[in-house]
């Protein structure tokens, strides 16, 4: 089996357990959401203005949302309300029933299906398994949808996963990365956490002691410099997740 740098890398720290955030980590679940929203927006354009550009207002509406969406601190929310809000705001007035239904009934089947796996993810997974870590997952979303795309991964390696879905509704907070840590029996020293979210990915699992994360980081900026860590803790920053594989000392 090939020795990935990963492996040194986790050795090295005496790292024996890794824990994954899902959206936007291991897939590509900003992707699905800008397919979806798009081709609502396409309909939407056609009932508020049949002879305008459909998608270019499909995507001014995508930016609105977005925007809420940035302006939340990437909170997730139901995608219903995260794009009604989007299109208030782009109509400037309340939105009729008629919207209101077309937005309800088209996202009705959003939520049972998953977002594509990033293409390295089956192979980091199973890299890291084979080579005897644990592997947890730890997702901000409904236990339904998160149960989905475990079940995917199963299919695509092999390997049962354990994982956490912290709801919606919570905080994604160093009380729910205690949690995830006890499902896969580790203490938080003894593990190296990854996601896409400096605020709810990165932060709370080193406030309760996590000495390792890496921060996917594909549309963000690096880390702010006000932060300020205790030396024996160490953040890397990659760009793409298969990226991780390559990490060192």
């Amino acid at each position: 089996m090939r020795q990935y740098k990963l492996i040194e890398f986790l050795d090295s720290r005496g790292v024996g357990t890794v824990i994954f955030d899902i959206d936007n980590t291991l897939f590509a679940t900003g992707e699905y959401f800008k397919q979806k929203t798009f081709q609502l927006g396409v309909e939407v354009a056609q009932n508020i203005d049949p002879e305008g550009n459909f998608e270019e207002i499909a995507r001014d509406i995508d930016s609105l949302i977005y925007k809420e969406y940035e302006r939340s601190g990437k909170k997730p929310s139901l995608i219903v309300e995260r794009y009604l809000l989007g299109l208030k705001e782009y109509l400037g007035k309340d939105i009729s029933p008629s919207l209101s239904v077309l937005v309800v009934e088209f996202f009705k089947d959003f939520y049972h299906h998953s977002p594509t796996p990033f293409d390295d993810t089956p192979r980091i997974l199973e890299a890291l398994l084979k080579a005897g870590k644990k592997v947890g997952l730890h997702s901000h979303a409904q236990d339904e949808w998160t149960r989905l795309k475990v079940d995917l991964l199963t299919k695509l390696t092999g390997f049962n996963i354990p994982y956490l879905a912290t709801d919606i509704d919570e905080e994604k907070d160093s009380g729910s990365w205690l949690k995830a840590f006890e499902l896969v029996d580790s203490k938080p020293e003894k593990a190296m956490v990854v996601g896409d979210n400096f605020g709810s990915d990165i932060l709370p699992p080193i406030e309760v002691g996590c000495k390792n994360a890496v921060y996917l980081k594909r549309y963000s900026k690096s880390i702010a410099k006000n932060y300020k860590f205790d030396e024996s803790v160490q953040i890397i920053e990659i760009k793409q997740i298969g990226d991780i594989l390559n990490i060192s000392s």
